[in-house]
């Protein structure tokens, strides 16, 4: 599912999530696909993994939460889906 979120392959991830991927699963810097997605601003990746329950919260190795990856990169798009969806934009990091 990382590598999905990663590529923006959205079929691969929905064909994933329906044979029971987890959504939570901690890849590199405990990163879920929700960070990969929004890090690489594959917007409609992370919309499908939001509709299916991933948590817009969750944090990596640094506390970052989706929505600081997308914000990190510039990906305006994801942002907004992320805020829209409820992600916290009030919540810090330990990135400085």
């Amino acid at each position: 599912l990382h590598v999905a979120s990663h590529y923006g392959q959205t079929e691969v991830a929905e064909l994933l999530i329906k044979n029971g991927a987890d959504l939570e699963a901690r890849g590199r810097f405990d990163r879920t696909s929700l960070h990969v997605a929004s890090e690489c601003g594959q917007t409609e990746v992370a919309e499908l993994l939001i509709k299916n329950g991933a948590n817009l919260e969750a944090r990596d190795y640094n506390q970052s939460t989706p929505l600081h990856k997308a914000a990190a990169e510039g990906h305006t798009g994801t942002c907004e889906l992320l805020i829209h969806s409820g992600a916290d934009v009030m919540v810090q990091n330990k990135v400085k």
